[in-house]
């Protein structure tokens, strides 16, 4: 039985997920492209994210300083760094960012 889920099991479960991720991208490409007056506000609020997610990446640093610099971490490089620091930022930012809109829509669902 073990055998069984390792040789059919786990490659039937790759597959599912790859026909899931590419029909999570085909389908609201298709409703964009259908209604695509409908879909504005979608396509302003991925262009938004897509301007805020580059100036994070522009903007982040790629020095390495303090303990990195150690021969322990000789494999941090100046590309890691800054794939580092932009993942913290865009982290933090997008959490406070949720936590404002959260409490924004309870306050205007509030008074309706």
């Amino acid at each position: 039985m073990q055998e069984l889920m390792v040789n059919i099991g786990i490659p039937v479960a790759q597959f599912l997920v790859v026909v899931a991720a590419i029909l999570a991208i085909v389908f609201p490409v298709i409703y964009v492209l259908r209604n695509p007056k409908e879909s504005m506000r979608i396509i302003m609020g991925i262009g938004i994210f897509l301007a805020i997610m580059i100036i994070l990446w522009v903007t982040a640093s790629s020095e390495i300083t303090g303990r990195f610099l150690a021969s322990q971490y000789s494999y941090v490089t100046e590309s890691i760094m800054k794939l580092v620091s932009f993942s913290i930022t865009a982290g933090i930012l997008f959490t406070v960012g949720a936590f404002i809109l959260t409490i924004a829509m309870e306050v205007m669902n509030a008074f309706k």
